[in-house]
């Protein structure tokens, strides 16, 4: 995972992200690095910079490489930000020299192993609870086509179909027939729900769902008729049947009616998050849980007048601490984001970044933000300027 953050005012952007990466191979084992670097700013006369978090391979390829890849067909500045993430998706799916044909097949296969296992995941769980052959073939029925209808709430990769990636798993001679047997032989209700587990597969491809593969983008900056720097996030899953599966989020930022700032997280955020609101969100949800059990710890499970009583208690509560968080922290920091310096801006970006890493370090799990921290600044008169930068890629 990674840490990174944009702090937005109505002079530029700061940027800041961790140096630790994980590294997912074509094999699919993860390998973590340290003093990776995630800031990519395009050369002149281009005021972007492109983060990158979440997986560092596409179609095998490192995501560094297919940015500097693409930022070498850029000629004059675009007009807004938005159109930079999209010249990327669209390069991503027209060129053919890096990206090797092979990698279709490599993708389209981890998808459907990857959607299929937890489905599969979800049915082992309930069966622990299954008495019966009857109760345990529902189950797998049940879960088979909730996915399906999860699946179909999903929108679709601009430019792919449904259609279209049926036939490619024709042309890449895929057997979904074949590969759910062997991922679920032995569960009960499969010949029930072999046909649902088949649309699945389709659905898997063609619609847009977070994986553990994925890599996320930001574009960060001014296109040349921003007045005022904006980000927009780009969701990259891989490139497959000569689409590249991304989707693209609306543009954040400053704007001319609000001389506050802003701020936009990237990846890991929860300490980030804790702070700027002035209490960390498992702690409320942790304390929301207990009012609910305390107040309904005696209540008959079919009393529903009581239950929605005690829901528009918790409900009311959570409105109420919302409002608060906002008018007494989050409000007044972003009041006085908005009248920093840009150096400020970037002590503060690296700030925050730096709590999410002593976060992650404290945690029982194995740190996944840290390193170095990289910070810089933009703005439109001068443009890219580092202020933080790994030592051993800086150049006289």
């Amino acid at each position: 995972m990674t840490g990174q953050i944009a702090v937005f005012n109505p002079l530029g952007v700061a940027v800041a992200s961790d140096t630790v990466t994980t590294i997912v191979s074509t094999e699919r084992r993860k390998k973590t690095v340290n003093n990776a670097q995630k800031i990519f700013p395009l050369s002149k006369p281009h005021l972007i910079v492109v983060i990158e978090s979440g997986s560092a391979l596409s179609n095998g390829i490192h995501t560094q490489l297919l940015i500097n890849e693409w930022s070498r067909t850029l000629e004059n500045a675009m007009p807004t930000v938005k159109e930079y993430a999209q010249s990327f998706a669209e390069w991503y799916s027209n060129t053919s020299d890096l990206i090797p044909k092979e990698s279709d097949w490599d993708e389209v296969n981890w998808q459907l192993n990857d959607h299929y296992h937890r489905i599969k995941r979800r049915i082992k769980d309930d069966l622990t609870d299954a008495t019966t052959q009857e109760e345990a073939i529902a189950s797998t029925k049940f879960h088979a086509q909730a996915a399906l209808e999860s699946l179909e709430q999903f929108e679709l990769f601009e430019g792919a179909t449904d259609e279209d990636d049926a036939t490619l798993l024709t042309e890449l001679n895929i057997d979904l027939i074949e590969k759910i047997n062997a991922i679920f032989q032995g569960i009960s209700g499969l010949d029930e729900a072999r046909e649902t587990l088949i649309k699945c597969g389709q659905l898997a491809l063609s619609r847009f769902h977070s994986t553990t593969a994925d890599s996320d983008l930001g574009f960060i900056g001014f296109g040349q008729k921003d007045f005022f720097a904006t980000s927009v996030v780009m969701h990259c899953r891989a490139r497959y049947g000569n689409v590249a599966r991304v989707k693209i989020e609306d543009a954040l930022g400053t704007s001319a009616s609000d001389q506050a700032g802003s701020i936009e997280t990237f990846a890991q955020d929860n300490a980030i998050n804790g702070f700027l609101k002035g209490s960390q969100s498992e702690v409320m949800e942790s304390a929301y849980g207990y009012i609910w059990s305390e107040l309904t710890d005696e209540v008959d499970a079919g009393d529903e007048a009581k239950l929605n009583s005690v829901r528009e208690l918790i409900d009311g509560l959570r409105k109420h601490i919302d409002k608060f968080q906002y008018d007494e922290f989050v409000s007044p920091m972003l009041d006085t984001i908005g009248s920093l310096s840009l150096i400020d801006l970037a002590s503060l970006a690296r700030s925050l970044v730096g709590m999410q890493a002593i976060r992650s370090a404290a945690s029982p799990e194995p740190a996944t933000v840290g390193g170095f921290i990289e910070s810089l600044v933009i703005d439109r008169a001068s443009g890219i300027r580092w202020v933080h930068r790994l030592p051993q890629i800086t150049t006289d």
